[in-house]
């Protein structure tokens, strides 16, 4: 008896706060809480604890997106893959997603399908863009976790441009602990943990609305080379953790490697602050390249770590004296150098190759297929609209290299066919893909930064103002297109520029930049065009008819720079 007490006592002491837990677990079920398909993802999928899709309410044999998903392409699939299908799920970042081409659907996967479609009629293809905006690797294998569930027939992974700054958004947010799958995907089925992390998250408030804010962009801590190899074996970990979920499910998973815009995005971040090296731009002003490679050689040397601008700049020689080979190596360099690291590095697709022939799953080359489509097998404005966004011409031969791949791996087990119309399907659709205004606005916008990027201002102008005339209240457009009216020193057009952001939605422009600089740059536009138009009547005064040309600053032609 007496030994019996004590057990009865260690047992009260374990089923009492169970006993709790599952009063609390059944009251949250019961009362909803935690339903992944209709609440906010706090974490932005850092978790992996919310679903992408489910059954869709109004028809129960299809899946669709959850409604709070909003960075995923809004797409139906049926809920049982019907006979004859042949079901891709196309995974990754905004670069997979399609961005901006989203309404309707103008990104790879959709020209998959329009290719297979019209390779294959007697075939029926459902290809699922699955890509969802900022995602790297990590929240990826969120994604593939899910999607494996839903009968794929190929899973295709196209990631690799954010892992730095997702890198940074783990390490802010969870410690840099990252959860294995089989973790994430069991205790998101448990109420209690959702309600405890979401609590825990409210109360931190740390997720970034622009990325572009992250100090990972700005400052030269990632550049170190322990947390660089750090963000490598964390790429290759999470690939390599997806293509073996994908065998033990027996799912089929192809690799494909990440090209980006290396010839015409110069690297934005240094590790010194605004860089000169005046003697060798003076020499590659002049087209002596040779003596501009020397120097920029020494500048680099001179460099604790290697430099992206003086690489670019190095690719620029090379390719004055036509050594193309020369200059691809250099712009690869620049980019990997990057400090604004929101491209793939060449370690990333070399982690690719080597990951494909260890575990023998198919690899395909995009980053090659593309070069090969280059002038001088150098990737740039050719097919991107930024840093890392495909334009149209992109998407679609990203498309093209897929297919011709899945044509002849046997994966379809049956000929295909020309199609003689093919190409006037893709000028129709292409066409239908390009009219938004919304995509218009953002296809201008991004071309404006690019050009911006790559000091081309009066480019910048031209397409900031093309994106305004699409969208006249678009408040991205409007904060850039003052910024660079106001380096410009064309003042009155930056103050009504500002005047209108801040009219429109005070709000809003917090979202996108700093409120108290728009009113600073407002206040000094304003003070500078009071001071001009004084300087104006004092000259009129003076010599009235004359023919100055601070007159007609406000009316300079809106290109100029």
């Amino acid at each position: 008896m007496l030994c019996i007490r004590p057990i009865k006592k260690h047992l009260l002491m374990i089923l009492f706060p169970l006993a709790i837990f599952l009063f609390i677990e059944l009251a949250l079920r019961v009362f909803g809480y935690g339903n992944t398909e209709e609440s906010e993802d706090f974490s932005r999928g850092l978790l992996g604890s919310h679903k992408i899709y489910r059954i869709s309410e109004e028809n129960g044999d299809l899946h669709e997106r959850c409604p709070k998903q909003l960075d995923v392409a809004d797409q139906t699939f049926s809920a049982k893959k019907r006979p004859n299908t042949f079901r891709i799920f196309c995974l990754g970042g905004s670069s997979t997603g399609g961005y901006p081409y989203f309404s309707p659907p103008g990104g790879f996967p959709k020209w998959i399908e329009i290719f297979l479609t019209s390779m294959y009629p007697f075939r029926n293809f459902e290809v699922i863009n699955s890509g969802v905006s900022t995602y790297g690797s990590y929240r990826v294998s969120h994604v593939l976790s899910e999607i494996i569930e839903y009968d794929p027939d190929l899973i295709l992974l196209y990631c690799g441009n954010n892992e730095f700054s997702e890198h940074w958004w783990t390490r802010e947010w969870m410690g840099a602990i990252k959860l294995p799958m089989w973790f994430r995907r069991f205790f998101a089925e448990i109420r209690m943990y959702v309600l405890l992390r979401d609590l825990f998250l409210r109360l931190k408030i740390l997720l970034p609305i622009d990325l572009i804010s992250m100090p990972v962009l700005s400052g030269s801590e990632i550049s170190i080379e322990k947390e660089r190899r750090t963000v490598i074996e964390d790429y290759k970990r999470n690939i390599l953790e997806m293509i073996r979920l994908a065998k033990e499910k027996g799912k089929k998973v192809w690799l494909l490697t990440v090209a980006n815009n290396v010839k015409d995005w110069a690297p934005q971040k240094n590790l010194i602050d605004d860089p000169v090296y005046p003697d060798a731009e003076e020499s590659l002003r002049k087209g002596d390249f040779d003596t501009a490679l020397q120097l920029y050689r020494k500048h680099l040397e001179a460099q604790d770590e290697d430099m992206g601008i003086i690489h670019f700049a190095m690719a620029k020689c090379f390719e004055g004296k036509g050594e193309f080979e020369g200059a691809e190596t250099q712009y690869l360099a620049a980019r990997d150098a990057d400090l604004y690291r929101l491209r793939a590095i060449s370690a990333f697709n070399a982690a690719l190759k080597d990951l494909s022939q260890r575990e023998r799953v198919k690899l395909i080359d995009v980053e090659k297929a593309l070069g090969s489509l280059s002038p001088n097998n150098v990737v740039g404005n050719n097919f991107f609209l930024d840093h890392c966004h495909p334009n149209m011409d992109g998407h679609i031969a990203i498309a093209r290299v897929v297919c011709d791949e899945i044509a002849h791996s046997g994966i379809m087990r049956e000929p295909h066919r020309d199609d003689k119309d093919l190409e006037i399907k893709i000028s129709d659709y292409r066409k239908k893909a390009e009219s938004d205004p919304r995509v218009r606005t953002d296809v201008f916008w991004l071309l404006g930064k690019t050009a911006y990027n790559n000091s081309q201002i009066s480019m910048a102008v031209e397409q900031y103002e093309a994106a305004g005339r699409e969208s006249p209240e678009s408040l991205h457009v409007l904060v850039d297109l003052g910024l660079v009216y106001f380096e410009l020193k064309k003042n009155e057009k930056a103050l009504q520029v500002f005047e209108k952001v801040l009219s429109l939605n005070p709000e809003g422009a917090k979202r996108i930049t700093d409120l108290e600089e728009i009113e600073h740059f407002k206040s000094i536009a304003r003070e500078k065009v009071r001071k001009i138009k004084r300087e104006q009547e004092q000259r009129q005064k003076r010599s009235e008819g004359g023919n100055d040309p601070l007159r007609n600053f406000s009316r300079q032609p809106c290109g100029a720079g």
